[in-house]
């Protein structure tokens, strides 16, 4: 474990509930932050719903290896009073035009605990998560002009907007369509002075769009290899079960699920009827996926506490994402556990994953289907791309690995920021 640097003082900015894990957002957030808890002092604001989901963050932060001290303020998303909505409204517009940005009603419920946490313990570099985190961008330099600010970006939201777009989706991300989400994203300079990408591409896209006004670190996503035990069994190709590890609440997870189970499922089933498809992750009671869960060689499991036994029973995992942006947490925690992974260019998109060495990569529906086949039955080809794959992760997808990075980029800008300010 890193040495503790108790005067090196960092708050980070998280737009959701970053625990249950119930996302590849929530989770990137919670262990980053655990991380850098790791290795200096963390102040940690989040949003709870209760008071009992207050007190699973704080538990989860809580140990004797991290040192996060966790600030949260209540935010319901459920539906307010009419009058309560009016005057948040109010209150919403005449916020933007005093911070001459834009405001929402989470930024406005978030701003008195960012408030008090920064005049109370000043902070060195201030890391916000996602685009919803940057409107508190101008509000930290009113009050710390001289804190360092960080935006981490878990997608290239404008890009994801224009897939699903392009698929006559009704979804939008946190609200604006795609081109307010493009301006915003141009904008990344005048907010941060510094952005961290889950990948070199989604890097590249900010760097062009922003004309090289800041500076940028990949800081990938990871897996616990420490906690994720890898299934040794040589035989394990045997197992006659698929496994899709995703939340069945965002629509890049849905259209890969479907498109999987009307298109290339069948392929398969026809070839080896014993074959099953367990489905781990929320949004199982989704309507959209109600003809997948119809299928009695398919079973939708819901979020599951342990991942394990639910890993160790399958042999391939699949990830048929058709849209998306960033690095799937999906494809690296299969590869943790032992599972070789079948996928689409853009599933496996941002991840230095090699086709017939640590993943198989097939964008075509039969070629999907003959690969899954062609794993479950080539007990050499199995064995083969799954310890590779295993290799990989440990050594450049441990959670661990991606702390470091972002520990010495926060590191020089807050040595930076004390040799402009003379502050030892």
């Amino acid at each position: 474990m890193a040495s503790l640097r108790e005067n090196l003082a960092v708050l980070a900015v998280v737009p959701w509930h970053p625990y249950p894990l119930h996302n590849g957002g929530a989770l990137r957030a919670f262990h980053l932050i655990r991380q850098l808890g790791r290795r200096c002092s963390v102040q940690a604001i989040f949003p709870v719903s209760n008071t009992s989901s207050d007190d699973l963050v704080r538990k989860a932060f809580n140990d004797d290896v991290c040192n996060v001290n966790v600030h949260s303020f209540e935010w319901a998303t459920q539906r307010r009073a009419f009058s309560r909505r009016i005057r948040d409204r109010w209150v919403t517009l005449r916020e933007s035009r005093s911070l001459q940005e834009p405001t929402n009603s989470l930024t406005l419920a978030l701003r008195d605990t960012l408030v008090e946490s920064i005049r109370r313990d000043p902070p060195d570099v201030v890391v916000l998560s996602e685009l919803e985190s940057l409107l508190c961008s101008r509000q930290i330099r009113k009050i710390c002009p001289e804190a360092r600010i960080i935006v981490d970006m878990h997608n290239v939201n404008h890009q994801l907007q224009k897939q699903f777009d392009a698929r006559g989706s009704k979804d939008r991300l946190y609200g604006p369509a795609y081109d307010r989400l493009l301006k915003k994203e141009s904008a990344l300079s005048k907010f941060a002075e510094h952005v961290f990408a889950c990948s070199q591409d989604d890097l590249d896209v900010f760097h062009k769009l922003n004309g090289d006004c800041f500076q940028g670190t990949v800081i990938p996503n990871g897996v616990d290899t420490r906690s994720i035990t890898f299934d040794v069994r040589r035989d394990k190709h045997a197992s006659r079960t698929l496994v899709y590890c995703a939340s069945l609440t965002t629509r890049a997870n849905i259209d890969g699920l479907l498109w999987f189970h009307q298109v290339i499922w069948p392929m398969i089933i026809r070839r080896c009827p014993d074959m099953r498809l367990t489905v781990i992750g929320s949004g199982d009671d989704n309507p959209q996926v109600a003809s997948v869960k119809q299928d009695p060689k398919v079973k939708l499991v819901g979020r599951v506490d342990e991942l394990q036994p639910l890993y160790a029973d399958a042999g391939v995992s699949i990830c048929p994402l058709r849209l998306g942006s960033g690095t799937r947490l999906k494809i690296l925690e299969a590869m943790g556990f032992g599972n070789p992974v079948v996928s689409t260019s853009i599933g496996c998109e941002g991840i230095a994953v090699e086709d017939g060495q640590t993943i198989v990569v097939r964008d075509r529906p039969d070629a999907f289907a003959d690969a899954i086949i062609e794993l479950a039955s080539d007990q050499l080809l199995f064995n083969s791309i799954r310890f590779n794959a295993r290799k990989l992760v440990e050594e450049h997808y441990d959670w661990d690995v991606a702390g470091s990075a972002m520990f010495q980029v926060i590191e020089s800008l807050a040595s930076s920021r004390r040799s402009r300010t003379g502050v030892s």
